[in-house]
C-alpha cells in the first residue's frame, strides 16, 4: 500500500512504469529501459577478457557490517573478520586455491586481496567480492590497508548517462595466490 493507503507503487501514475517520464522531463535521458556494455567485459573487451578470464561480481552484503561500517565493534568484526570472495569449487580447483587461501583480486585498473571462501552457489567462471574493506587497526598511513583490501581498486566508477549504475556486478579479472612470505593486509 502506498501511503495515500491506495494499492500500487510509488509512481506518478501508481503502476509500474517502464517509460519514465521523470527520466523523459527532469533528467532528459531516454525513457526506456536500455542496457549497456560494461566497460571492461568479454563482450566489450574480448582482447583484456584473455589476460583476465574470470567474472567478478561485488557488493556482498554480510551481516553485521553496513557499506563500509562496523568494522570496529568486536562481536561484529568477529562474525566476519577478514574480506571474503567466494569462488565456485570448480573454478577453485583450476587456480589451485582452497578456503581460508589469500588471493590477489586483479584486472588492468588495479588489485585487492581477499581470503577465499569456496562454496558451490556461484557459478564456474564468477567469483564473487566482500566490498568496502578497510581495518580500523591499520595504518592511517596507509589508508587503513584500503589500497590492498578495498575490491573498489578494481572498479571503472563511471555511473553511465543515468548516472544510476555502474560496473560493478561484471568486471572481468584474475585471480592469484600471495607468494611466499607475502602477507595479507
Amino acid at each position: 500500500m502506498r501511503p495515500d493507503r491506495q494499492p500500487g507503487f510509488m509512481t506518478k501514475t501508481g503502476r509500474i512504469e517502464l517509460y519514465s517520464n521523470f527520466f523523459e522531463n527532469t533528467c532528459h535521458i531516454d525513457p526506456m529501459p536500455y542496457y549497456t556494455e560494461p566497460t571492461f567485459s568479454p563482450v566489450s573487451t574480448p582482447d583484456e577478457f584473455e589476460k583476465y578470464p574470470l567474472i567478478l561480481i561485488t557488493g556482498v552484503r554480510t551481516w553485521g557490517m553496513f557499506h563500509s561500517e562496523h568494522r570496529q565493534p568486536g562481536r561484529l568484526r568477529s562474525m566476519n573478520p577478514d574480506p571474503q570472495v567466494e569462488i565456485n569449487p570448480i573454478t577453485a580447483e583450476e587456480y589451485g586455491v582452497r578456503d581460508g587461501d589469500w588471493i590477489w583480486i586483479e584486472n588492468s585498473i588495479g588489485r585487492a586481496q581477499s581470503k577465499v571462501k569456496v562454496v558451490p552457489t556461484i557459478k564456474p567462471g564468477t567469483i564473487s567480492a566482500d566490498h568496502a574493506w578497510w581495518r580500523p587497526e591499520g595504518d592511517p598511513k596507509d589508508l587503513y590497508g584500503i589500497e590492498k583490501l578495498n575490491i573498489n581498486n578494481l572498479i571503472v566508477h563511471h555511473p553511465g548517462d543515468s548516472g544510476f549504475g555502474a560496473d560493478y556486478k561484471a568486471i572481468i579479472c584474475k585471480i592469484y595466490k600471495l607468494e611466499e612470505g607475502e602477507q595479507h593486509a
